[in-house]
């Protein structure tokens, strides 16, 4: 994905009241006519409210279709970071997507 114009820091100044997610982790396709992934967060999941990051919180499941997390996108990192993977490597920017589901917790 192409770098925005947003730089992480004005995204955690906006967003108010959400979660910065640092990484999905275990991600799987549940439902490929829809494109409804399912995953875990990992190494970083953290709570931020007025515009601040308050503190670390579990690990969360989501369920999400992500057609439409591409359609709640609401800002776009200026930075893209670089992840190897199992397929080769893959450039994201961070994303400040609203409404994303998450469906429960974990115990870690």
């Amino acid at each position: 994905m192409k770098e925005g114009d947003t730089s992480l820091e004005e995204m955690i100044k906006n967003c108010g009241y959400g979660l910065l997610i640092t990484q999905f982790h275990y991600t799987n396709c549940l439902k490929p006519k829809e494109v409804e992934m399912t995953g875990m967060t990992r190494n970083g999941t953290f709570l931020v409210k007025d515009g601040k990051i308050v503190h670390a919180v579990k690990n969360l499941r989501f369920t999400q279709s992500a057609i439409e997390a591409f359609k709640n996108i609401e800002a776009v990192g200026d930075k893209a970071e670089v992840f190897g993977g199992y397929f080769g490597k893959t450039a994201c920017p961070a994303l400040l997507v609203k409404d994303f589901n998450f469906s429960s917790g974990t115990e870690f």
